[in-house]
């Protein structure tokens, strides 16, 4: 998989991702369309995995040879998912003061997700994302830049998934948890690991809505007063920001001591699978380490920042600012 064609891709999906998007929600507007709910909740990320696989059959790659899609040892299993949920806390944690400044979008889409059955949520908010997303960003993206650089493939991969996500809130969150995405399916070998890790993270909200759903708490009128929380900062005291503020250092200090376990958890699976030495190499931020390939059989080293991608990134976070200023004003 060469770096240009897959550059130049990323843009292509951006806009046929947005076209066809906008298409399919006009069309249900005008009543052409009647989709199920359900399918309305998938149809996302269905349609990032068919402009994906036809990408994938034009350029006649092979996603199993070349994405690295390799069964995972049960504990490697346990061990993924673990690591996936002792992030949430640096997640959580980036998601409070983004949501600050910006619009929580996410808070949207889960208050739609929690009237279906919590298998459905389940489908919907976990498995799917994570299999389509991982399958994307850490098997065709990061599986084409890693044979190119070290840190630098890691580091743009989770750009390139936070900046997908379209909206400030997600895309710094996201593009912390992508790169540590794509050092887990370092560790392991696979971006199944990968995955599992992903597919924890998802299922952290819906699972604790449901743990106090089944507590008797009022979910609906949780949801409503959290939205009316997040948009009323500008008239916080300062007292309630001195508040902000220690709580703020408590959770991070958390979230340190957890994503510290998760990175010890880490290094741990890739010593278990012979990855230890290759992952320290390639997680230092001036490693380039390059993967030879066979269409890469010199290890010859592509450039990652190319036109294509840089127009991407810029015309992204001019669209995120967009959309900010039309949630304000």
């Amino acid at each position: 998989m060469e770096v240009k064609k897959v550059n130049i891709f990323f843009p292509c999906l951006l806009f046929l991702y947005l076209a066809l998007d906008i298409g399919y929600v006009v069309l249900k507007k005008a009543g052409v369309i009647n989709p199920p709910a359900f399918f309305n909740m998938i149809f996302s990320e269905l349609l990032v995995l068919l402009i994906v696989i036809i990408y994938l059959l034009i350029v006649r790659v092979n996603p199993f040879k070349e994405f690295r899609i390799k069964v995972v040892k049960p504990l490697d299993c346990i061990l993924c998912i673990i690591s996936g949920y002792l992030l949430i806390p640096i997640m959580m944690i980036i998601n409070v003061i983004s949501s600050l400044f910006t619009p929580n979008y996410a808070q949207t889409t889960l208050s739609e997700t929690l009237s279906f059955p919590f298998w459905a949520q389940v489908v919907m908010i976990a498995v799917i994302p994570a299999m389509v997303e991982e399958f994307t960003f850490r098997g065709l993206f990061y599986g084409s830049y890693r044979r190119n650089a070290g840190f630098a493939a890691i580091a743009l991969s989770g750009l390139l998934f936070g900046c997908f996500h379209l909206n400030f809130n997600q895309c710094l969150y996201a593009t912390v948890l992508g790169m540590f995405f794509a050092v887990i399916s370092e560790a392991c070998g696979s971006i199944v690991g990968s995955m599992l890790a992903h597919f924890a993270i998802n299922t952290y909200s819906i699972g604790l809505y449901e743990i106090m759903k089944l507590a008797g708490v009022d979910i609906d009128a949780m949801l409503t007063a959290a939205s009316s929380d997040s948009t009323a900062v500008s008239s916080v005291s300062s007292v309630s920001l001195i508040s902000l503020a220690i709580s703020l250092i408590f959770y991070l200090a958390i979230a340190a001591a957890t994503t510290a376990l998760a990175i010890l958890i880490i290094r741990f699976v890739a010593k278990r699978n012979n990855n230890l030495d290759h992952l320290k190499e390639i997680i230092r931020p001036k490693s380039t380490v390059r993967v030879i390939s066979d269409d890469n059989q010199a290890g010859k080293k592509e450039k990652l920042f190319t036109i294509p991608i840089i127009a991407s990134i810029i015309a992204c976070v001019a669209y995120m600012i967009f959309m900010d200023f039309m949630y304000h004003y």
